[in-house]
C-alpha cells in the first residue's frame, strides 16, 4: 500500500463558474458539511481574448468528508432518477452494456457520482440490481487498487539522468534549449518524487513507489547541482 499523506483540507471539485457548482454547494449546505470556496486569481485572466482555460472555483472539504459527500451526491441523484425528477432520455450511458455500466459504478475515481447514479438506475431498469453490500465490496476493491504505488517509466528515468549530466552541453548551443532541458528535468523529477494522488474517499498518497521517488529526488538534486556549477563557472571563471 502506498504511503498515506495526511493533509486535512483539500480540493474536492473544480468548476469554471459558481453556477456549475450550485448543486454541490446546495448539498453541502443542506447537510451542514463544512467547506470552502476558493477563487484564486489566474496569472492570465484570458487566453487570446477569450475565457480562462483553467477552473476558477475550487470547492474544498476536509479529507474525512470526501466519502460522505460522494455517497450523498450519488444517493440523492439516484433518488431523483427513481422519482423521475431527472430524465435519462438521450443520456450517453444508455448506449452502454450492462457490464460497462457496472464498470462505471465500481470506479468512483474515473466517474462522477452523477454518472454512477445514472449507471445504477439504468441497470435497475434492465433488471440488474446492485445491493449496497455488493457495491461496497466492488468499490473497496477498486480503492485498494488505486492505492497501489506506480512504477515510473524506466525510459524517462534513464533519460533524466542523461539530461541531468549532459544537459550542460545545450548551454553552449542555445540558452533557450538549455532552459528547456532544465525545466524538463526539474518538472519530471519533481513529478516522480512528490506527485500525490487523492482517491474518492479523500486519502492522499504518493503516486509512485519508493524506488521511483528516490530516482526523482536524486535527479532533482543533480539537475540543481549541475545548474549551480555551470553558473559558478560561467560568472566566476568563464567571464
Amino acid at each position: 500500500m502506498a504511503k498515506t499523506v495526511s493533509i486535512p483540507f483539500i480540493t474536492f471539485q473544480e468548476f469554471h463558474t459558481l453556477e456549475d457548482a450550485e448543486i454541490l454547494l446546495d448539498l453541502l449546505k443542506k447537510h451542514k458539511i463544512y467547506h470552502k470556496v476558493e477563487a484564486p486569481k489566474p496569472i492570465m485572466d484570458t487566453v487570446m481574448g477569450g475565457s480562462p482555460v483553467t477552473p476558477k472555483y475550487f470547492i474544498k472539504l476536509y479529507a474525512d468528508d470526501f466519502k460522505k459527500v460522494n455517497l450523498l451526491f450519488e444517493s440523492e441523484t439516484f433518488k431523483a432518477l427513481q422519482e423521475g425528477k431527472i430524465s435519462t432520455a438521450g443520456h450517453f450511458l444508455e448506449e452502454y452494456t450492462n457490464e460497462e455500466l457496472k464498470e462505471v459504478v465500481k470506479k468512483p475515481d474515473e466517474w462522477s457520482p452523477e454518472s454512477a447514479a445514472m449507471a445504477r438506475h439504468l441497470l435497475q431498469t434492465r433488471g440488474v440490481t446492485l445491493d449496497d453490500s455488493t457495491l461496497d465490496t466492488l468499490r473497496e476493491e477498486r480503492i485498494s487498487q488505486i492505492g497501489q504505488p506506480k512504477k515510473g517509466s524506466s525510459g524517462w528515468i534513464v533519460a533524466l539522468y542523461i539530461l541531468s549530466f549532459g544537459g550542460i552541453s545545450f548551454f553552449f548551443l542555445s540558452l533557450a534549449a538549455y532552459m528547456a532541458v532544465v525545466c524538463i528535468c526539474l518538472g519530471m523529477s519533481q513529478y516522480y518524487w512528490r506527485d500525490i494522488t487523492t482517491d474518492p474517499y479523500g486519502k492522499r498518497f504518493y503516486t509512485f513507489d519508493n524506488a521511483t521517488r528516490l530516482h526523482g529526488k536524486v535527479n532533482f538534486g543533480l539537475t540543481m547541482a549541475m545548474n549551480i556549477l555551470l553558473q559558478v563557472w560561467y560568472f566566476v571563471w568563464g567571464s
